[in-house]
């Protein structure tokens, strides 16, 4: 028995779900995302190490199936760290980054052509080549790279399956993105007789923002802070985007309440509701 195998991935992804929720900061919860599944696979490669397989198919199917699948979240996830520190301020520039990359993930399936098409086509002829730790065979050029690997942890190709399987799920992050910022960008507001604006304190407003963005109620979370600043400050007609991580420092150092006017919103509404309620 592999314990390596669908539970054990089930529970993982649960694991990153529950990281996601207890880490607010987006790039704090992925760098422990990170942290977790390096852990995972420094366990793995000691089981491996010392495990034998009852069959060539049972490890065949880890390492064309299981192990890609945990090296594909390394990846994955180490790409979104990169993504979301080096993408461009402007919209503009973020759309010719994010497409870059893509052009990146197609560039390298072509390279792997071959094996890529061997794949995707749920081809098996080549599976005891690919995905056994059988080295008495010719490398071919561009497999001569794993001369260094260690024979008890790889095969030729299970790498190439965690990349193929990252980039899947790398493409839907970037089409996403570029989806959202796009739909944006085209965005018209209804043009309405009335010009709302905010006439409270500008760091009440950083403050709700800051809410907001914590419990991931906008865009699935996937909005960047200084994005959700630009938008609100373009409705309310307040210029907070380059103020908003300076204020969120003042307000982490409140000597009393941090969120006095979420507390303030939370008081006077629930008054309200009394009111009405008599």
């Amino acid at each position: 028995m592999i314990p390596y195998s669908d539970s054990f991935f089930k529970d993982l992804e649960i694991q990153f779900k529950e990281t996601n929720k207890i880490v607010i900061d987006k790039i704090d919860s992925i760098n422990t995302i990170v942290d977790q599944i390096e852990d995972t696979i420094k366990e793995l490669h000691q089981w491996l190490k010392n495990f034998t397989f009852d069959s060539k198919e049972e490890e065949i199917i880890f390492f064309k199936e299981y192990k890609p699948r945990l090296v594909a979240y390394l990846i994955y996830y180490n790409k979104i760290i990169e993504f979301e520190t080096n993408a461009p301020c402007s919209t503009k520039e973020k759309l010719k980054y994010f497409n870059r990359e893509l052009n990146e993930i197609s560039s390298y399936n072509n390279k792997i052509k071959i094996f890529y098409q061997y794949y995707r086509s749920k081809a098996t002829h080549n599976d005891a080549k690919y995905f056994t730790r059988n080295r008495d065979k010719k490398l071919n050029y561009y497999e001569s790279h794993i001369i260094n690997y260690d024979t008890r942890l790889s095969t030729s190709h299970d790498y190439n399956v965690a990349v193929i399987k990252a980039n899947d799920l790398l493409t839907d992050y970037l089409e996403n993105k570029m989806n959202l910022l796009k739909n944006r960008k085209n965005n018209q507001f209804i043009k309405v007789d009335t010009t709302i604006e905010w006439t409270g304190n500008r760091i009440d407003l950083i403050e709700l923002i800051y809410a907001l963005h914590t419990q991931k109620v906008l865009n699935n979370g996937q909005t960047d802070l200084k994005d959700l600043s630009k938008f609100f400050g373009q409705i309310f007609n307040q210029d907070i985007e380059e103020s908003i991580y300076r204020s969120f420092i003042d307000i982490k150092n409140r000597k009393n309440s941090k969120t006095k006017f979420l507390n303030s919103l939370s008081e006077n509404l629930n008054n309200r509701i009394d009111e009405e309620d008599k």
